[in-house]
């Protein structure tokens, strides 16, 4: 017979080496948990496909600009970032706005920095309102580089022109190929050429002109030409008179 203090120490040890089935089920739990979460990573909805407001003041104070301005008589619209925005800037695409198109025909809609998601809130919260336009030119997605998939970029601008679409169906949408950055070999030009290239898989089934004219700015190994893009992503000038002159094609017809 064992006296008592040595079967509590062994009843202890037992229960150390032998964890209660309650312990078990909790670690099973868990571990099947975040399994899960793992599995279903996939199956979360990118950031570039949810529509999301920036809070700058001055993008604010654009959008607002945009909902109240008079866009009856506009013809032509322009969707997109920067490269859209600039064209109002008197040091790059201003000259040629003026030359080719003016501000009762055209109507800028580019904002700085902007994401897929980011004019799909702004369509979404009411610029297009009050707006017919006979062409609708869309250029959007090299931001969205740095944090989505070519994949994610795609499925972004994709559901921005199922809602142009939408809200404009008697507009002829142009859907740009994301343009060029940098030399052939920047990273980045995987991700937006793989983008680009399912989008323009699209063209036929949801009834929008796919138009590429990426190679007009680069040289023949495919580097972006300094002479028309200053930092190589921005148009100079030059840049916006290539981009008028490729789109005059279009807008004649």
């Amino acid at each position: 017979m064992l006296p008592n203090s040595e079967k509590k120490a062994i009843n202890i040890k037992l229960f150390i080496r032998r964890p209660s089935v309650f312990i078990i089920k909790i670690i099973l739990s868990t571990l099947l948990s975040l399994s899960l979460v793992s599995c279903n990573s996939d199956l979360v909805e990118s950031d570039s496909t949810i529509a999301e407001q920036r809070s700058n003041s001055w993008w604010q104070q654009r959008h607002q600009d945009i909902l109240s301005a008079d866009k009856s008589a506009v013809k032509l619209l322009f969707l997109g970032d920067s490269i859209t925005q600039q064209w109002q800037h008197e040091a790059y695409g201003l000259p040629i706005w003026q030359q080719y198109y003016g501000d009762e025909f055209a109507f800028n809609m580019g904002f700085s920095g902007d994401k897929t998601q980011h004019l799909l809130w702004r369509i979404e919260n009411g610029e297009l309102n009050g707006v017919s336009p006979d062409v609708t030119v869309l250029m959007i997605g090299t931001n969205n580089v740095e944090d989505d998939k070519a994949e994610d970029i795609a499925e972004g601008i994709n559901l921005i022109i199922e809602q142009v679409q939408l809200k404009l169906p008697q507009t002829k949408l142009i859907v740009h190929r994301i343009f060029p950055r940098g030399n052939a070999d920047n990273p980045a030009r995987l991700i937006i050429d793989a983008a680009s290239q399912i989008i323009s898989s699209k063209a036929n089934e949801q009834s929008f002109i796919y138009v590429d004219i990426n190679e007009r700015f680069e040289d023949g190994e495919g580097n972006v030409l300094d002479s028309l893009m200053y930092d190589g992503l921005h148009l100079t000038t030059k840049g916006y008179q290539v981009w008028a002159d490729a789109l005059s094609e279009y807008i004649a017809n």
